[in-house]
């Protein structure tokens, strides 16, 4: 069961949208919200931006010191105000008993990545809204959790629909990371009204291979008690990641579950063109799994 639920605040616009999506998960299985906002050390902030600037030589300036320390407030502030006009539009309470239907803002300090990874670990699911793609590389918390908390993570990029029974599309391709991703959400899959697993092929030389391992997929699944069926999508020469986003969409899915992928990692992970392409539309929820 899905029980614990970490959503991480920046002090952005996009926090309600993560809101929002969270709180609709924790409707589904009456799970606890557990907001976290990371202040960052403005010390260390200061001296990292010194160091750039002065190969390392800088001091701390008061104008830059000010300048960090009313931002820093300026963030901190903007999440309670968030969190604060959710709760009381959704009549959400703090939490009374260890797991339930609630609520509640904690804010700690330190570096915003590490602590917003480590407590992705004591979750269930951590939640994220949209963030900006630049380049090849994960961006800052999201993907550092989503590689490093060893927890499932739900970008909000879509309201997630459906409810109490969503449709949930599993975007398949027979890989370890596609595997954990369906252990990872069977919670959710219990609940579905309907799930259907749909892989890709590019051409016709895979497509019994594609076909034969969503069938296997889908008949596991209804070994679970659960309503599945497979469908395998023909993609020729164009890309499958639009393809296969486009029929979920069709289908009238409410989420997207599926492995995320990617082509190793040094400081930075970097993600395969499948996975990016997943996490810059805008249309559904995506459930991922590394």
């Amino acid at each position: 069961m899905i029980k614990s639920i970490f959503v991480p605040l920046f002090g952005v616009e996009r926090d309600k949208a993560a809101l929002d999506t969270a709180y609709a998960m924790a409707g589904l299985f009456d799970a606890r919200l557990d907001c976290v906002h990371v202040r960052p050390d403005p010390r260390e902030v200061a001296a990292s931006i010194m160091a750039a600037a002065n190969g390392g030589g800088g001091v701390y300036s008061e104008e830059i010191w000010t300048s960090l320390v009313e931002a820093d407030k300026r963030l901190a502030a903007s999440s309670r105000a968030t969190f604060d006009q959710f709760a009381r539009e959704k009549a959400v309470q703090p939490p009374r008993q260890p797991f339930a239907l609630s609520a509640a803002l904690r804010e700690i300090q330190g570096d915003p990545v590490k602590l917003v990874t480590s407590n992705a670990r004591f979750s269930d699911l951590a939640v994220f809204a949209p963030v900006a793609i630049t380049g090849e590389a994960a961006w800052g918390p999201f993907g550092d959790t989503l590689i490093g908390s060893g927890r499932p993570v739900l970008l909000a990029q879509a309201p997630l629909a459906g409810l109490p029974a969503p449709i949930v599309t599993i975007a398949w391709k027979e890989t370890a990371e596609s595997a954990r991703a369906v252990t990872a959400s069977m919670p959710l899959l219990g609940k579905a009204k309907k799930i259907i697993v749909i892989s890709a092929s590019e051409d016709a030389k895979t497509t019994k291979e594609s076909r034969d391992s969503a069938d296997a997929l889908a008949a596991l699944l209804r070994g679970h008690g659960l309503s599945a069926q497979s469908e395998c999508i023909e993609c020729g020469t164009l890309d499958p990641a639009p393809a296969m986003l486009e029929r979920a969409v069709a289908l009238g899915s409410s989420i997207v579950v599926m492995g995320a992928y990617g082509h190793g990692r040094v400081r930075e992970f970097i993600f395969g063109g499948f996975t990016k392409h997943m996490l810059r539309q805008t249309k559904l929820p995506v459930f991922l799994q590394h």
